[in-house]
């Protein structure tokens, strides 16, 4: 399971997901790329909300490179699709359940996750659904203007996407979910192309990493590879940090493989630190990685 796009195929020699198959996990893949495929970054932010309420309504992009809304579900959105679809395959499910959305989906995870809780919490379904941990890679926001992106597809009362998605973090962890982040490129940092949501950043277990065997000035190659690194480092140790400040000499950095009370400490460092790689920059490997906690 890899997203090869811009970038060689030995920058990503094996499947990321085999190491997760191998230790008794299964992944599965929620496709909304289709749905999402619009020239306007906010036209697919709405979909995630609500259903557009003009004549596009759910459109989805075709073979043809046209757009079509045959057989899309009337008045759901990208995330009432992806509960739907949780809720069927995985009522009687008992075990770890981990989301782990990037970019733009990952405020589908976020979304999807507060309103799983919320539905267990009325008791129309059981918290075995409700994740309990939620990974977001390098995640987007975009960035609320009056004329020209008002975030009107958002809930009545709410601001914009990112302080509505914090707020939904806050319940999850309120609740028990484990948060992670992690970023990977100026798409989701600078604040004329987004909304940092820098405060999101210090309630999540949160990591900058630098994948510089990808050229600095390909934004989205960078922007990619948060998610293939994230899956192919569950197959290793999480990494060392060079400074342990005062926590314990075997402290660890925040990765995929880190056990959720791992992930709970890291969280509760993120408030006033922040995990930064410092070596290991050059390849997709992270054996050899390390990081050193830096103040915000």
């Amino acid at each position: 399971m890899n997203d090869p796009a811009n970038t060689n195929s030995s920058d990503y020699p094996t499947s990321t997901a085999d190491a997760w198959i191998d230790q008794g996990w299964n992944v599965g893949v929620f496709y909304w790329d289709q749905f999402s495929d619009e020239l306007s970054v906010f036209k697919a932010e709405e979909k995630i909300w609500k259903p557009p309420p003009h004549n596009l309504g759910m459109r989805y992009r075709t073979s043809n490179g046209g757009y079509s809304t045959s057989g899309a579900p009337a008045g759901m959105s990208v995330v009432d699709i992806f509960v739907d679809s949780l809720k069927e395959s995985l009522r009687d499910y008992k075990g770890n359940l981990r989301f782990v959305g990037h970019s733009l989906g990952s405020q589908v995870v976020l979304l999807t996750a507060y309103n799983l809780l919320r539905q267990a919490n009325s008791g129309e379904l059981a918290f075995n659904l409700v994740p309990d941990r939620v990974a977001i890679m390098d995640p987007y926001f975009s960035l609320k203007a009056l004329w020209i992106n008002p975030q009107s597809y958002l809930p009545d009362g709410e601001i914009s996407t990112a302080i509505t998605c914090l707020k939904y973090a806050r319940e999850l962890r309120s609740k028990g979910t484990v948060l992670e982040l992690v970023k990977t490129s100026p798409l989701a940092r600078v604040p004329v192309l987004c909304d940092p949501n820098k405060e999101l950043i210090k309630l999540c277990a949160s990591v900058e990493r630098f994948p510089d065997w990808i050229g600095q000035s390909d934004w989205q190659g960078r922007h990619i590879a948060a998610p293939n690194i994230y899956f192919h480092s569950f197959a290793f140790p999480p990494p060392p940090l060079k400074t342990a400040l005062s926590v314990a000499p075997s402290f660890r950095s925040p990765s995929a493989s880190s056990t959720n009370d791992e992930i709970r400490e890291c969280m509760r460092l993120s408030q006033y630190w922040k995990f930064v790689q410092v070596e290991g920059r050059g390849t997709f490997d992270v054996d050899d990685d390390e990081f050193e906690l830096k103040s915000r």
